[in-house]
This record gives structure tokens, C-alpha cells and sequence, in this order.
């Protein structure tokens, strides 16, 4: 089987969808196909090749397109500039030659579509959709041959606003490379390595600063914590990091770390105490469409969760997995982390729990699952 991985990503990314593109392209190569991933080639300020950017295997080819940038002129241009590059990428990639017979993925909507009418097998791997009903959206997915939806709540909005088979519908949850961030090293020997006080409570969250991501839950919910307690943000731009602090403005309890490379990250999430995924609940991406990597990053590495309360997060986890608390509401996230930093051996419970579940959403089962479904 042959699979031409073709999307509209800048790559390689410090933004996640780039990682998982990545990581799917070398989980389906591990199963001996042959793996194309075609995207744009783009103005980067990433040097690195994206198997080094990613530690991953050359086990895929990869091929950048020519393609214009239009969206060095979005300031200029706004949203005219990002569609004018999907228009441009979707005549580029009309002229690419496919072997026959190859199925064709794609995080782009326009790109599976563009292929099934050409007559390829064609899926595409949905992370979201429009907030309100759209004609143009129904009207690309209707020829595509499946979707593969990272939720359920995906899948759900799928059959009941476009009335799109449920048969040719998979979710499948994004994963997590277990080699990476199941890691055998000590809370301590983590803070040593960091250089982190082994006489404090370390609360953590890691990844981008955006607001739907629930940062600013947690920025508020800080003065609700003990002094001892130390709370840790490891990810984001620098953009990111002062965008945030310009709408918290007390962020003095707060250390922020711009973003580190995944391997370290691992030992970041060994060192805390206690680890954060506040998504906010105001947005339908948090509530119902995503499927977030640090979840099961932090179940691979063995440390008490504290989770926001939500259909996205529940599909995953559940109370017995993590300590929940009411989503966009500082007060009960305080207590969700006080609760599991005075009770260890509960603490301790959920971690294990959270851990064994973990194993499951290694990307080569992701992989295999989303190969049988494709067959």
C-alpha cells in the first residue's frame, strides 16, 4: 500500500499539528508502506531538516513544493492571505502525479477532496470544523471516501449537522511516543537535572499560551495555592508568553519557561508534582473537538493529573484516571490541586491508573488502527 500524505502545513513547525503529521507519517512507514508527505515549501525560520527537528526515522520521503508564501503578506492581506494560499497550494498539488492504486491522506479538507474527485481513495483526518453549519464544508467532505475524527464529539457533529455516514467515520485520539516520556528517573534525580528546588510543590503545565488552552484559568487560580508551591509554565513563543502576562497581571507566582524540546519536556513532567491541563470550556475546539497531546503525554509519564471537566478530556479519561475540576473556574481548579497535593496515596492511585491507560495511545496503535480502516 502506498500513502501520498498530502496537507497545507508549513513543516517542520514548532506547532503541534506538525509533530503529529510527523509521527503518523513514521508510524504508518513502520508498517513497511511507502509514505509520501507532500506539503508547501514555505518561508521557515527552522533550519533543521524536520527528521532531525522531530528525532524521528527517514523512513518516509518527503516533497516541498514551490509554492509562494502568502502569508508573509497577512498583514497586509488578513484572511485573504490564507486563502489565497490554500488556493495556490490546491493548483499546485492538482498537477502532482499520484501512483495509481495510492491512497491519499490529508489534514486539508480541500486536498481530500481534491483527490476523490480525481478518483484516488481518499481520507482525511479531521481536528475541526466550522462553528456554525457551513454549505462549503458539506459540500467538500460529501465525495471524501472517510474521515478519520480525533473525538467522538467530532464524529457526533459530523453525523448530525452534515449528515455524513457514521460507518465511514473512525476516531481515533492522537498519541504519544512512550519511549520519549515514559523515562526512568526519579522526581528527584528530574530536579536535579533541571535545577529545580527539591524543597518545593511544583504544579506544571506545558505547551502554547493560548487562551483556549485555559492558561489564564490557572494564572488566576495561583494565589489559591500554598507558598510553597511553585507553578511551572514550560512552552510557548515568546509572543505567547507576553501576551499572557499582559492579561495576567499578577503572574509573579508564575515561572515561565519558553518552549523546550521533547525529550527535555519529559523530564520536566517526571519532576512536578502534580501536572495541568485546564482547556477552557467556552470554545467548541476545547470542549468537544480536541484531542490534546500533553493529555497523553502526561498519562505516559506517571504524575498526577488535574484536568478540566470536559466532553474532550472524559472521552480519555475519567475521575479514576485524574483529579477534575469545573472547567474555567480558578477556584475549583485550586482546590482539584490542593486536594491531590495533600493526598499522595490518592494522588499516587490516579497517576498509576492514568498511566496503565496510557500504553494504549502509543502512534504506532493509533497507526495500526487507522490502517485497518483504510484497507
Amino acid at each position: 500500500m502506498n500513502i501520498a500524505y498530502i496537507t497545507n502545513a508549513r513543516m517542520p513547525t514548532e506547532k503541534a499539528n506538525g509533530y503529529q503529521i510527523a509521527k503518523m507519517c513514521e508510524a504508518f512507514s513502520n508498517f513497511g508502506l511507502d509514505v509520501t508527505l507532500v506539503v508547501p515549501k514555505r518561508k521557515n525560520a527552522i533550519f533543521s531538516s524536520l527528521f532531525d527537528y522531530y528525532s524521528i526515522k527517514q523512513n518516509f520521503q518527503v516533497r516541498s513544493l514551490p509554492l509562494f508564501d502568502w502569508l508573509t503578506l497577512d498583514k497586509a492581506l488578513g484572511r485573504v492571505a490564507f486563502y489565497l494560499l490554500s488556493f495556490s497550494f490546491l493548483l499546485r498539488v492538482h498537477k502532482q502525479i499520484v501512483p495509481i492504486g495510492s491512497i491519499v491522506y490529508s489534514r486539508t479538507l480541500e486536498v481530500a477532496w481534491l483527490f476523490s474527485r480525481k478518483g484516488y481513495k481518499t481520507f482525511f483526518e479531521c481536528h475541526q470544523m466550522p462553528n456554525k453549519k457551513s454549505r462549503l464544508f458539506s459540500f467538500f467532505i460529501k465525495p471524501v471516501t472517510g474521515i478519520i475524527a480525533i473525538t467522538q464529539g467530532l464524529k457526533s457533529d459530523l453525523v448530525e449537522k452534515y449528515g455524513y455516514p457514521s460507518k465511514k467515520i473512525l476516531v481515533a485520539p492522537d498519541g504519544v511516543d512512550l519511549e520519549t516520556f515514559n523515562i526512568l528517573i526519579t522526581r528527584e534525580e528530574a530536579r536535579k537535572k533541571l535545577d529545580l528546588p527539591m524543597d518545593k510543590k511544583i504544579v506544571l503545565y506545558t505547551g502554547h499560551l493560548y487562551k483556549w488552552k485555559g492558561v489564564d484559568t490557572l494564572a488566576q487560580a495561583v494565589t489559591s495555592l500554598p507558598l510553597d508551591t511553585l507553578v511551572y509554565m514550560v512552552g510557548g513563543t515568546e509572543e505567547e508568553i507576553k501576551l499572557f502576562k499582559q492579561r495576567n497581571f499578577d503572574t509573579s507566582r508564575i515561572i515561565n519557561v519558553a518552549a523546550r524540546p521533547r525529550e527535555e519536556i519529559a523530564v520536566w513532567l517526571k519532576a512536578a508534582d502534580v501536572l495541568i491541563l485546564p482547556n477552557s470550556g467556552k470554545e467548541a475546539i476545547s470542549e468537544k473537538y480536541t484531542s490534546p497531546l500533553k493529555l497523553f503525554e502526561y498519562m505516559a509519564s506517571g504524575t498526577p493529573i488535574v484536568a478540566s471537566d470536559l466532553p474532550s478530556i472524559r472521552e480519555i479519561i475519567g475521575p479514576e484516571d485524574a483529579e477534575f475540576f469545573i472547567a474555567d473556574n480558578p477556584a475549583d481548579l485550586a482546590r482539584a490541586i490542593r486536594s491531590l497535593l495533600a493526598d499522595v496515596d490518592q494522588a499516587k492511585l490516579k497517576a498509576e491508573k492514568a498511566y496503565a491507560l496510557g500504553k494504549n495511545f502509543s502512534w504506532i496503535n493509533r497507526a495500526k488502527n487507522i490502517l485497518v480502516f483504510l484497507a
